[in-house]
């Protein structure tokens, strides 16, 4: 597989330069009389020469990290192969237009991104008609059903300095002193967390009591 990506990488200037060294042609209509010109212009030989030189200094040497971020992405060591193909090619025809070459990382994990999801582009999502709770879960412990995403949601939606207590407290089972001692803060304070945590979930849950 690192062989591959070796190839791919020394092979990205032949295929995107077949796709985009564009030159200007003629073409005549059908009476003969007129021709019009593709007046885009033509990349020179030095603009090529630095084009593949910013290419091989910015982008190359990341190649592994492409492609570990995406596996990650994918989940798939085949699918991710093809998207960090897909990426340097995208990479090298834009690369003379990177105006901050250290913001680097970040532009070609955008590139990555924007072709990851080109691959489900043509995808038509099927709706299912079966209710939440009759959908099949892998694990019997998680709960599936309208009552528990609901709470899920609610929690998701708290603040992290209110939520982070609730948790220790419920899923825990950690004391006031416990949570204060491993939060930094008062047992006061983490009582009125909670406090603030549980009238917060109420409100979302539509819960007056």
């Amino acid at each position: 597989m690192h062989g591959d990506r070796e190839c791919i990488v020394s092979g990205i200037s032949e295929v995107a330069q077949d796709d985009d060294v564009i030159t200007a042609a003629q073409v005549a209509n059908t009476d003969a009389t007129t021709v019009v010109l593709d007046l885009r212009p033509v990349p020179t030989a030095a603009g090529c020469k630095q084009q593949r030189d910013r290419f091989n200094i910015l982008v190359a040497p990341r190649r592994d990290e492409l492609f570990r971020y995406a596996c990650w992405l994918t989940g798939d060591r085949d699918i991710a192969d093809d998207l960090v193909q897909e990426t340097l090619v995208r990479a090298w025809r834009s690369i003379t237009a990177l105006e901050n070459p250290k913001a680097i990382k970040s532009w070609l994990l955008a590139i990555m991104h924007h072709e990851n999801a080109r691959r489900f582009a043509h995808i038509q999502v099927k709706l299912s008609s079966l209710p939440v709770e009759d959908i099949a879960c892998p694990r019997a412990h998680y709960d599936t059903s309208t009552d528990a995403y609901v709470l899920r949601q609610a929690l998701r939606a708290l603040p992290r300095d209110v939520c982070v207590p609730l948790l220790m407290q419920v899923l825990g089972g950690y004391s006031l002193k416990g949570i204060a001692l491993r939060l930094g803060i008062t047992a006061a304070g983490v009582g009125t967390r909670l406090f603030r945590a549980r009238k917060k979930l109420r409100t979302f849950i539509g819960d007056p009591d």
